[in-house]
This record gives C-alpha cells, sequence and structure tokens, in this order.
C-alpha cells in the first residue's frame, strides 16, 4: 500500500478517528468509489509500527479457493518462516477448501500484525464469507483487520459490533473539509482562499475524486475532458452497479434537489421509494438525509444524473419539474413549486404559485429564499398579464436595494388596483403593506391612501421589518414621527395606521416609541417604552402567537438602549436572550443581525480581531449590492473596515449607503453614514479635515430637525475634535447653530456621566508604568496592534492589559475608557 504521500492532503480528523480505533479488532472502512478510503488507509498505516500484510480482491476472488489462496499469501507475509502456511492452499478432487484448517492450526499466537483487505466489496458468494467468518473467529485475537468496501458490513460481523470489537469509517469521515482542501491544493502548488476551498467543498460534497478533479482544472488541464473523465468513473465505478430499479428511479427523479420518499413516489410511481433512498443514504452514501426527512443526492453524482436525464429528451425533464411542482403546490411548498414551474416553462404554474404566495396567510416570509425565487420565476411581461404580481416585484426591489424599481412597480400596482380588487376581493392588505412601504406616502397617512383606492386598511401578514433589529428604522424610517411632540404623533400614527400590523400592534408601538426617545438621548423613557415591549412580548402572548421578529425587536432596543445607559451586565444578559432567538426559530436574518450586533460591540471595544472575523465571515466587499434586509450589518462592515485600517474601503461603501438612503428617504442611515464618513476622513490626516469637518456638518444638518443626539455620542471621543472645530469657526447660514452647541455641550458632558466617582477614582486605583503607556497609545487614537508595535510588547499582552484598565475605570469600551481618562485627569500620569 506504499504511495508517495507528499502531494496527499494530512486528512487530520480522519487520522484522529482512526487512532481512535486502534483497540478494535476490526476497522471497516465504507465509502463510495472515489472516496479515497485506500488513501486514507495508507496514511494511516503509515503510522502504524505492526506489520501489515495487503489482499486486494477482485471479482475472480469470490469463491472459497480463490480467497483462501489470497488470503495464505497476505498471511505468510506476516510470518515468512511459518512454511505451512506459505504452501497452505490445498484442494481435495470435490473442490472443498482446506485452508481455513489449515490456516488456523499452523497460525503462531504470537503474530500480531494488521491484516488488510481491500475492495472488500467483490465478496458475495456466501461460502466466501463462510470462510472469512471462520478466519476472524480461528485467527490469533492480536491480529488487526483493517476492510475496505463500498458496501456496508456483512451479517457475519454483527458479533464482533455487539462485543465492541468493529469500528467503522464511513463517508461522512472520509469527506474533505474546507481546510483539507487548502492544504491539499497547497501541497500541489495551487494556492486557494477558505472562501474558494468553502465553495469546493460543497460543490464535491468533500469527495477525493471531485476534489482531485478540481486540482487539475486549477493546473489548466482542460475542463471538459475532465468532466467526462469524472462522469466515466462515476458511470464505471457506481452507476453501473446499480441495479435496473434503482437507476431508473433515480433518473425520474434526478431533476429534484431535495427528495422525500412521498414526492419520490409521485414522480416516479414507485412504492418503495422510501426504502430506496434510505438504502442510497446508509449504503451506498450517495445521499445524505437532514433532520427533517429530506435527502439531498451528491452533487456531483446529481450532475452526473442530469446528464444522463439530458439523453432522454426534454419531455421527461419538463415531466417531472410539472409533477413536483403540482406536489409542492398541493403542500404549500410554494418556493419549491415556483422553481419547479420556472424549470419548465410553466407560466400558468407559476402564476398560481404565487397566489398561494401572496394571498396564503403566514406568520413569517423566508426573506431571502423568497427574494430570489421571484427573481429567477417572474418577469414585467408576467405581471402585465396578473398585476397582483407587482406586490412581489415591488417587495423584491425594495428588500434588495433597487429603490427605483420598487417605486415604479409600486405605481403600477396602485394603478391596477382596481383590477386586482375585482379578482381578488377582500385582499387589501397587500395594498396596506405598500402604503406602509412607500417613501413617498407620509406615515400618518398610509391608512387614508388605502381608503382613496377603494379598500379598507387590512392586517399586514408576513414579515413586518425585513428582520432588521431596530423596528424603528426597518421597513421604513419613522423619523418623521420624531417632528414636534413625539408622544402625540407616534399615538396618532399607532391609531390611524399601526393596527395594520395586526394582534403585535402593542409591542411595535413600544418598539417605535422607545426607539425615537433612544435616538433623540432621552434614554430613561426609551429604557421604559423598551421594558414595557419586551414584557408585552414575553407575557400577553405565548410564543405561538406573536412572530419571532417582534421579540427581536423589542429585546434588541433593550440591549441598545442598556449600552447607551452604560448597564453593560444588563446589556449582556439581554444579549444571551437574542442569542437563542434565531437558532430556535430557524431564522438566517436574525441571525446575522445578532452576530452583526455582537461583532459591532466587540469592534466598539477596542477589539481588532472582531473585525477580521467580521469580514472573513461575511467576504464583504464595498461594491456588492446593499441588500436593504442587510442594512444593520452594512455598518458593522463599516466599522469593521476603519478598525482594520481599512479606511478607502469604508468611504466608498459609506458613500454608497448614503445615496441609497437618500432614495429610500432614510434619513437615520443616512445620518449615520455622514457621521462615519467624517470619522473617516479625519483619519486620513489634516489634508481631509475640511472634509471630514463637511460630513459631520451634513450629519448635524440632517439630525437636527428630529433633535436626534444619541446617535453621535456612540462615536464620542472621535468626533468631540471635530465638533470642537465647527463651532470655532462661525456656523454656516442655513446651519442649525442651537443643535450644534447643544451636541457640544452633551458631549462634553457624556465623561461626566461615565465617571460620577470623581477624583476618588485617582487615589485609589492605580496604574502601572506600561499601563500607563497603554493608556496613552489608547487616547491617540492607536488600535491594539499599532499599540503592540510602539511598545514592543505582544499583541495578546495589549489586549489583556486594555481589559485590566477598563476593569479599573469601570467602562466597557475604548470610547468609554478616552472620555473617563479626559475627564478624571489621568492624562497627567501618562504623559
Amino acid at each position: 500500500m506504499e504511495m508517495e504521500s507528499n502531494s496527499l492532503a494530512p486528512r487530520k480528523p480522519v487520522m484522529d478517528r482512526l487512532d481512535s480505533l486502534t483497540d478494535k479488532r476490526i476497522v471497516y472502512i465504507q465509502a463510495p468509489a472515489g472516496y479515497g478510503k485506500t488513501v486514507a488507509a495508507s496514511l494511516w498505516l503509515e503510522g502504524q509500527r505492526r506489520e501489515k500484510a495487503l489482499v486486494t480482491l477482485d471479482p475472480f476472488d469470490d469463491e472459497p479457493s480463490a480467497l483462501c489462496r489470497r488470503i495464505c499469501m497476505a498471511l505468510s507475509q506476516l510470518d515468512p518462516a511459518n512454511e505451512a502456511i506459505r504452501r497452505g492452499a490445498e484442494f481435495t478432487a470435490d473442490g472443498q477448501c482446506r485452508c481455513a484448517p489449515l490456516i488456523l492450526e499452523n497460525a503462531r499466537a504470537d503474530r500480531a500484525g494488521i491484516l488488510v483487505i481491500d475492495d472488500f466489496h467483490h465478496l458475495s458468494d456466501p461460502a466466501a464469507h463462510r470462510l472469512m467468518e471462520e478466519l476472524y473467529i480461528g485467527l490469533p485475537r492480536a491480529m488487526r483487520w483493517v476492510i475496505i468496501s463500498r458496501t456496508a458490513p456483512p451479517p457475519w460481523m454483527a458479533a464482533a459490533r455487539e462485543r465492541g470489537e468493529l469500528g467503522q469509517i464511513t463517508a461522512g469521515h472520509l469527506r474533505f473539509d474546507t481546510e483539507e482542501i487548502r492544504s491539499y491544493f497547497a501541497r500541489n502548488g495551487v494556492a486557494i482562499s477558505t472562501p474558494e476551498a468553502a465553495k469546493l467543498a460543497r460543490r464535491t460534497g468533500g469527495w477525493a475524486m471531485g476534489i482531485g478533479a478540481a486540482l487539475l482544472t486549477a493546473e489548466d488541464t482542460g475542463r471538459e475532458p475532465l468532466l467526462r473523465h469524472l462522469n466515466q468513473y462515476i458511470k464505471t465505478q457506481i452507476w453501473d452497479g446499480l441495479d435496473a430499479d434503482t437507476r431508473t428511479f433515480l433518473l425520474h427523479c434526478a431533476s429534484q434537489e431535495e427528495l422525500t420518499p412521498s414526492l419520490c413516489r409521485a414522480m416516479t410511481g414507485n412504492p418503495h421509494s422510501g426504502e430506496l433512498l434510505e438504502e442510497l443514504t446508509r449504503d451506498k452514501a450517495l445521499a445524505e438525509r437532514d433532520a427533517e426527512g429530506t435527502y439531498r443526492l451528491h452533487p456531483l453524482f446529481r450532475d452526473f444524473l442530469l446528464e444522463q436525464l439530458l439523453r432522454e429528451g426534454p419531455q421527461e425533464e419538463i415531466r417531472q419539474l410539472t409533477t413536483a411542482g403540482r406536489w409542492h403546490l398541493s403542500r404549500g411548498n410554494y418556493y419549491r413549486a415556483a422553481e419547479s414551474f420556472a424549470g419548465c416553462g410553466n407560466r400558468d404554474g407559476v402564476v398560481e404559485t404565487f397566489v398561494g404566495i401572496v394571498f396564503h396567510d403566514r406568520n413569517q416570509f423566508d426573506i431571502e429564499r423568497l427574494g430570489a425565487v421571484i427573481g429567477s420565476t417572474l418577469d414585467e411581461k408576467l405581471a402585465e398579464a396578473n398585476p397582483f404580481l407587482y406586490f412581489m416585484l415591488a417587495w423584491a426591489a425594495c428588500v434588495e436595494g433597487r429603490p427605483q424599481d420598487m417605486l415604479r412597480y409600486l405605481d403600477r400596482y396602485y394603478e391596477a388596483w382596481p383590477q386586482i380588487n375585482a379578482r381578488y376581493p377582500d385582499k387589501a392588505r397587500h395594498l396596506s403593506y405598500l402604503s406602509l412601504l412607500d417613501p413617498r406616502i407620509p406615515l400618518r397617512l398610509a391608512a387614508g391612501h388605502v381608503r382613496s383606492l377603494g379598500a379598507e386598511p387590512q392586517v399586514v401578514t408576513g414579515s413586518v421589518t425585513h428582520h432588521l433589529p431596530l423596528f424603528h428604522r426597518s421597513f421604513r424610517d419613522f423619523s418623521e414621527l420624531a417632528v414636534g411632540d413625539v408622544e402625540t404623533n407616534v399615538r396618532q400614527f399607532t391609531r390611524a395606521s399601526l393596527p395594520m400590523l395586526g394582534e403585535e400592534t402593542e409591542v411595535y408601538a413600544d418598539c417605535l416609541l422607545g426607539g425615537l426617545y433612544y435616538e433623540r438621548g432621552e434614554l430613561s423613557r426609551a429604557l421604559e417604552r423598551a421594558q414595557s415591549a419586551v414584557r408585552k412580548a414575553g407575557e400577553t402572548f405565548t410564543a405561538g402567537e406573536i412572530s419571532t421578529e417582534a421579540r427581536f425587536c423589542a429585546l434588541m432596543l433593550l440591549a441598545h438602549v442598556y449600552r447607551a445607559m452604560w448597564r453593560f451586565s444588563d446589556a449582556e444578559q439581554v444579549s444571551w436572550r437574542l442569542r437563542a432567538l434565531p437558532e430556535r426559530d430557524k431564522s438566517g436574518l436574525l441571525a446575522f443581525n445578532v452576530d452583526a450586533w455582537l461583532h459591532r460591540c466587540r469592534i466598539a471595544d477596542g477589539d481588532d480581531s472582531a473585525a477580521e472575523q467580521w469580514l472573513a465571515r461575511q467576504q464583504a466587499s464595498p461594491y456588492e449590492l446593499l441588500h436593504l434586509s442587510r442594512a444593520y450589518g452594512l455598518y458593522t462592515t463599516v466599522r469593521a473596515y476603519i478598525a482594520l485600517d481599512r479606511v478607502d474601503s469604508a468611504i466608498i461603501l459609506l458613500n454608497r449607503i448614503c445615496n441609497q438612503a437618500r432614495e429610500y428617504s432614510r434619513s437615520l442611515d443616512e445620518i449615520e453614514a455622514y457621521i462615519l464618513l467624517a470619522d473617516c476622513y479625519g483619519r486620513k490626516g489634516r489634508v481631509y479635515r475640511e472634509e471630514a469637518a463637511k460630513n459631520l456638518s451634513r450629519a448635524i444638518a440632517l439630525a437636527a430637525p428630529y433633535e436626534y443626539t444619541q446617535i453621535f455620542f456612540l462615536y464620542g471621543a472621535l468626533l468631540e475634535p471635530l465638533l470642537h472645530q465647527l463651532s470655532a469657526q462661525p456656523w454656516e447660514k442655513d446651519f442649525p447653530a442651537a443643535f450644534g452647541e447643544k451636541l457640544i455641550r452633551q458631549m462634553e458632558s457624556v465623561a461626566r456621566h461615565v465617571a460620577p466617582t470623581g477624583k476618588r477614582h485617582r487615589q485609589t486605583v492605580s496604574y502601572t508604568r506600561q499601563q500607563q503607556a497603554v493608556m496613552r497609545l489608547l487616547c491617540e487614537g492607536k488600535s491594539y496592534r499599532e499599540i503592540a508595535g510602539s511598545l514592543g510588547i505582544k499583541f495578546s499582552t495589549v489586549r489583556s492589559h486594555i481589559e485590566l484598565i477598563y476593569k479599573k475605570l469601570e467602562v466597557a469600551n475604548e470610547t468609554e475608557a478616552v472620555l473617563k481618562i479626559r475627564e478624571l485627569g489621568l492624562l497627567e500620569d501618562v504623559g
């Protein structure tokens, strides 16, 4: 089993698994062709000190006499001096094998090597298996067996399993993970990134044969010849070995990525579909089953099946997709139904499916999946013939960051409303939803707009907030309600339009009012409303009566308020509750936003590793599509860029955010973007100081009508010098000078709120010389890495010092630390 291992991946997870089985008498390695069974066994056996003997079987060994000769030859390698075994295979005239008794009589108990039997699946003769069982029972127990096969262990090994003597390596253990793929490519002189390796792992299912083919492709070998080679391998090594019924079954459901027994019965007419799927999963490792009982074929094997399906002609694929579409539609699996009908060009089926999607009461849409289905199945021509589809097109354009398309589709929906209403009476909730979504319609007039088109406002179903975490800047920016008397404005809106959100109105009303108070810096009032929202979400409704996103908005507001009030232990407790929501309710976007919040907090606390982790996980680019439902995470991306000194990338992204925010009339997004732009230009040095001040002026001018102050305090230590620069020169004619002065006064008072203990702190807390140096550099705006470089110490040492400094100062992040150091006069000590 010798092979050159310098170009092989180290396969550490598989080696660790094999090492854990060294006490087993049989190590059974089972997987389909091309999974690298023999290679993995070879790599592992190289490190085993025992003597080894290899038997590689073929179809001609599937009878006792031939098998016995092969076993004798292998055992003689382990015990060359044993003449009886070396000459061992003797047969009588009637062909009865006497080999087994001879081996058992002459095998020496002290010979404790490893017997390796490859291609064990070639044995099917019951007599051959009886021989193997007899040898297993009779040979010395100190001998270890490594058996490599494409099929499951035979029945005679059940007793060994029960005695704990059998350990298995399956296809799941043999699949390459992302890091193994990167290592394998690197060993062969090809560098690929982690995202590229992860994509390849998904594409190949970790199949060694597929990864090897990808490596050759990366080395500029022709792709088409490789694919032909790969498909030929699958055909000869897998496909040709399947029985006719299984091949027919697979071909007749090849068009579907996800399979269930009932779907397969509908598509193939085979009453044994469940058993076949289980066999493909359990014995052949050609499919996987998830916790919900859905099966998925191996990606490369399914590619092979689709190629075979093409040879059947287009009518077979159309038949399959139509059947699957009908089956999914009958069970309310609208996304899959739409994909199937679109795949076979059945436009009537697509329309019928979207009737179900649009007019079916749903507690929650899968935003990203629905957007993908709309993009792949709907077009304007289909909507012209079926105007109710403009609702879906407008919604998709909104969440995908295409405001001009959104407004065009909204207008077409309004124009076609009489026709839509005539065909689908009493379905005005979609008109109600679009009226709330339309940034051109004042919030307090949304219900009136519905009535102006001859309909009565109805309760909106589906995702209300697009899973954005703060309700007051979710599907709409509610800043217009912050102008003047906030309580009165919100009360009027709640009475007129908010009931369209259904039974959760009271929760969202508290989230809305609390969010606006939070932005205005009225934190006590914000806390009262946030606590009320959380209480109502938890007490008024049971888990099944209120959407996860309503709970999410209430908890996220509470976390933000606690953090703004420097109640960090309370904020952390709420964060733990937030972490549990996406996992329990399987919501990807909630998980994304929780992750964004947690990374944002860590970045604010000066943890550069959080910035690196965030960007690596999101694979972020300043040029990517600005998906509105991920808007909250965009600011985490910007902060990550800034933390890692990628200021130009942050500026590019922020300018795009500003443009989009203006088109959507999202004032808070625009204000925050300008604040961050001011910070970015401030970091670029004196040459850009004027540009920094200009962007800060824009932010202040936008915030003034709403009296938003809290958003400036998030960046207090960074903005304070710029604010003083602005106040030192005459305010421009149209600039809200009074609000600017108010901001400066409040910024100066922040330190007093952070450090209420005053001089007592200086008298009772001391700092080491190195902690003083770290504080000085921290106040200069240096990052962890820059501090480590300046002081000649490790990054981890800097982190430890800063954690102790935060603890002594009783603060939780860099901004608060800098403010408190200045307020307490500690700069004298660290100068």
